[in-house]
């Protein structure tokens, strides 16, 4: 009997155990809570690097600012008016350079939309990365809106950014749950 066919064998029982079906079948849906970013745009407008930064639960104060500061990055997100729009903290990545060196970010804040750019937008912390801001109603009904994003440990010598926006890969998958 061949090393596949044992695994096989041990795994298809493992697998009907714990509630999963040996073969997967894609979900027919679209991934929940996704940005379509074929009728939204999302643009960098403003870096601000800060070593404090009060929000609406919690305070960023950098304990190392010789070495890291928080960048507060506003974006302008250019949607169909009258769309509402929730963005989520965990689909928000920031890739970066520093030196010599690539690094990673996650999004630990996001304030609530606004209308202009040059305005206070109070900000929200997330402790684990997770969290969302969403639309209200004179934001839904406008095409452009601004919004920031926190990132912390951002070295001084950051010198190029992008932000990624997760996106769906083709990948999904049906369960039954876990009970």
């Amino acid at each position: 009997m061949t090393s596949y066919l044992k695994t096989a064998i041990i795994s298809i029982p493992i697998l009907l155990a714990a509630g999963l079906s040996p073969v997967l079948r894609p979900a027919t849906n679209t991934a929940p809570g996704v940005l379509q970013l074929g009728d939204v745009k999302v643009r960098i407008v403003g870096l601000t690097f800060v070593s404090r930064l009060d929000g609406t639960n919690l305070r960023y104060e950098e304990t190392e600012p010789n070495k890291y500061r928080g960048l507060v990055m506003t974006l302008e997100v250019t949607k169909p008016a009258d769309r509402a729009l929730t963005l989520w903290a965990p689909d928000l990545a920031l890739h970066y350079r520093h030196g010599q060196d690539a690094d990673v970010a996650v999004c630990y804040g996001l304030s609530g939309f606004s209308v202009q750019q040059d305005v206070d937008r109070q900000m929200t912390f997330f402790r684990l990365g997770y969290g969302k801001s969403a639309t209200g109603l004179a934001t839904t009904k406008a095409q452009t809106v601004y919004v920031d994003a926190f990132f912390q440990y951002i070295e001084s010598d950051v010198s190029e950014l992008h932000l990624l926006v997760a996106q769906p890969i083709g990948a999904s998958a049906v369960t039954k749950g876990w009970q």
